[in-house]
């Protein structure tokens, strides 16, 4: 589907017209001032009484532009030669500027995009069309280790917020002419430049075509990170679940892309998107592929007790204490009493207090600098939660519960996994305080039925275990030794093909800033 442009628009007052033939220099600056509003970093520079040259100093190389652009002229002017203007303005344009891409263009709007990009516009009194010189300032930051993605081992690259960096970084690794790259541009006012990353052969064609057409309907001002674009990408908005995979990681990418997905970078932003997606992804790390399979498999286990308890603990401990107390011991249910003697609040209320307060603590030490941080979450845990206990507000047993299922979710690899069960688990909190065990139990098949309706362009999200596929579900909650692995290849889009289900977009009532068709 062919994407439609918006419209740029550069000042309500200034029509879109072409640069008048001839070239009246003193025109072409009342005109890019009125464009630019006369704009701080708007810079003329003239060059004898021929040459006009202008540019945006914010995000132009300054010394380039002296060096390959200024000098060049000043020295054909001063050249004892009657014939020199006498030659065609592109061969001699090719001959005087030796670095940077030169076109010659007359559209005022194609002229004034060129100038936010990193352009020098070289305008001659009395000739035909301007030459357009890119020279752009790059400062990009060095590659490093993502913050939020370190390993004990395995590659350290990261990806940066430079598009072209990036798709080095993955041409590094996949060094085949059937790594594909499509380009587009979202954003009617940032015009951000957007690509979509693929292996051809591999991706099912019909999830290209999907992943394309969503991206060509949004409709938004600006794109400033991958964030701006999943919401538009995913088949359930409505669920707290995560349902676009995120990374930093270049070989995280590069695996993800060789099962068939599609990965989208967004230029200035570090993160990559990739879709299809399903939930087993969000408990399985890069790393796991580099360690010894016993021990990756061992990890995915400590992973998935670790979801369950996050999700699910505190809401066990508060049905069994408060309404299922024939099912423990005596002598604990003793204990407990004792514990709980002077607490002036119900269980379910200390447990909700103790969350909120958990979950305060981790967001305080997300937003302090990376230096005293963690340092600040660890001591503000142990100091508020030996504070509430020896002022009797709470009872020993439910600190511990609570620091388990706070601590069992720091175990999740995906951060946005991590986030979606903290917020579900206030709901099982909640639900099992009113109903006891049995809401507990009704809510997690629930969960079930909800995780089993979901799909992911036409994947469908719990996948290996709803539908069960025995030959997959082996790498799924174990890990497959690389000789299994080389025999029995996972494709999303041959698994997709099997379902004979095909991706559908969004109704278009949760389509939101879709462009309409």
């Amino acid at each position: 589907m062919q994407r439609k442009k918006s419209p740029f628009v550069l000042h309500r007052s200034v029509p879109i017209k072409y640069v008048k033939k001839p070239i009246e220099l003193s025109h072409c600056k009342r005109k890019l001032e009125k464009i630019f509003s006369k704009s701080l970093d708007l810079t003329f520079r003239e060059v004898g009484d021929r040459f006009l040259i202008a540019y945006l100093f914010s995000v132009i190389d300054f010394d380039r532009l002296e060096r390959t652009v200024i000098a060049p002229l000043k020295e054909y002017l001063h050249e004892d030669n009657e014939e020199k203007f006498e030659q065609e303005p592109p061969d001699r344009y090719h001959r005087l500027f030796t670095s940077g891409v030169i076109n010659l263009e007359r559209e005022w709007i194609v002229i004034a995009r060129q100038m936010i990009k990193g352009s020098a516009v070289v305008f001659e009194r009395n000739g035909t069309k301007p030459a357009l010189i890119m020279l752009p300032q790059i400062e990009r930051r060095q590659v490093m280790e993502p913050e939020g993605e370190k390993t004990v081992r395995g590659p350290r690259e990261g990806f940066i917020e430079d598009l072209q960096v990036n798709m080095g970084l993955l041409r590094k690794k996949l060094r085949t002419p059937s790594l594909v790259f499509e380009e587009m541009t979202i954003g009617s006012i940032s015009e951000t430049r957007v690509a979509i990353v693929y292996v051809k052969g591999i991706c099912d064609p019909e999830i290209i075509k999907e992943v394309r057409d969503r991206l060509s309907f949004i409709n938004i001002q600006s794109v400033l990170d991958t964030g701006y674009l999943e919401e538009f990408l995913i088949d359930h908005p409505s669920t707290p679940l995560p349902q676009a995979e995120h990374t930093e990681k270049p070989d995280k990418l590069v695996a993800e892309i060789l099962e068939g997905r599609v990965g989208i970078i967004v230029n200035g932003a570090p993160s990559v998107v990739i879709v299809p997606t399903i939930f087993t992804q969000f408990i399985q790390a890069a790393e796991d592929h580099y360690e010894n399979y016993w021990y990756a498999t061992a990890l995915r286990m400590i992973r998935i007790l670790g979801i369950t308890l996050a999700l699910f603990l505190p809401g066990f401990w508060v049905a069994l204490t408060t309404m299922h107390q024939e099912m423990l011991p005596t002598p604990l249910v003793l204990k407990l009493a004792g514990a709980r003697e002077g607490v002036p609040f119900p269980t379910a209320v200390e447990a909700f207090v103790m969350e909120l307060a958990f979950e305060l603590l981790r967001e305080a030490g997300l937003r302090l600098p990376s230096q005293i941080g963690p340092a600040v979450s660890i001591v503000g845990a142990l100091i508020i939660g030996q504070a509430a206990v020896e002022a009797g507000l709470v009872s020993p047993s439910l600190v511990v519960v609570v620091a388990v299922a706070g601590v069992s979710s720091f175990l999740i690899p995906s951060y946005r996994l991590s986030i979606g069960l903290r917020l579900l688990r206030f709901v099982v909190l909640f639900v099992s305080a009113v109903l006891g065990l049995i809401g507990l139990v009704l809510l997690a098949i629930l969960m079930l039925v909800h995780l089993n309706s979901m799909q992911s362009y036409g994947t469908p999200y719990f996948e290996p275990l709803s539908p069960i596929k025995y030959s997959q579900f082996r790498d799924f909650a174990l890990r497959k030794d690389w000789r299994s692995k080389a025999k029995d290849v996972y494709n999303i889009g041959l698994n997709r093909a099997e379902n004979k289900v095909s991706p559908e977009r969004p109704a278009i009532s949760e389509m939101g800033n879709y462009r309409k068709e």
